[in-house]
């Protein structure tokens, strides 16, 4: 007798009655079928504020946007904005609401922040502990001016984060405003504190 894969979509998990609550039922389990999930990549999935406008890397539904960390090289936005009323480009990706991600591998994934959580310095303190599986020293908001392509973070674009830079040269860096996370091998970029 065949077994199916059970798909975990668990750890931390969305209320019933949350809009969240369906793209981690249904919708995410349709998504897996026909794209598999980039191992240990963190990912947004949103709310879109103009239902009309269908650009970035997937739509997952008529109402979800599907946002992973990708080869910047065919990455066709440029930031993400949670927001319509907050300035951007044609070419931002602009949602209402959003969630982090991360893939635990090619079928399950795990909730990482809900909205605004990435605001918080313990919680972003935590994320980077469990990425880099050490303690971090404080972390801290900056300014970041990116040089390098690293996720979600694009060279030549400036973006307000936490960041935390460790003993041996790497820097974690977190976005403050959509709460995306990055672990760069080494310099980046400048950081000047806030």
């Amino acid at each position: 007798m065949e077994t199916k894969e059970k798909l975990r979509t668990d750890l931390r998990k969305s209320a019933y009655f949350e809009p969240f609550a369906n793209w981690e039922a249904h919708d995410f389990k349709c998504f897996v079928k026909s794209h598999a999930l980039v191992p240990d990549t963190y990912f947004m999935v949103g709310i879109i504020a103009d239902k009309r406008k269908r650009s970035g890397d997937f739509v997952a539904s008529k109402v979800h946007f599907y946002i992973q960390n990708c080869d910047n090289t065919h990455r066709r936005y440029r930031k993400i904005v949670l927001d319509a009323t907050n300035p951007h480009e044609e070419k931002d990706v602009v949602l209402v609401k959003g969630r982090v991600y991360h893939a635990l591998d090619r079928v399950n994934c795990e909730l990482i922040f809900v909205e605004n959580e990435w605001k918080e310095a313990e919680k972003v303190a935590a994320l980077f502990e469990k990425m880099c599986g050490e303690k971090v020293p404080e972390v801290q908001r900056y300014v970041f001016d990116c040089q390098r392509d690293g996720g979600y973070f694009l060279a030549g674009e400036t973006y307000e984060v936490w960041a935390s830079q460790l003993a041996d040269g790497r820097v974690l860096v977190c976005d403050y405003n959509v709460g995306l996370p990055w672990c760069f091998a080494g310099a980046c970029g400048t950081l000047k504190r806030i």
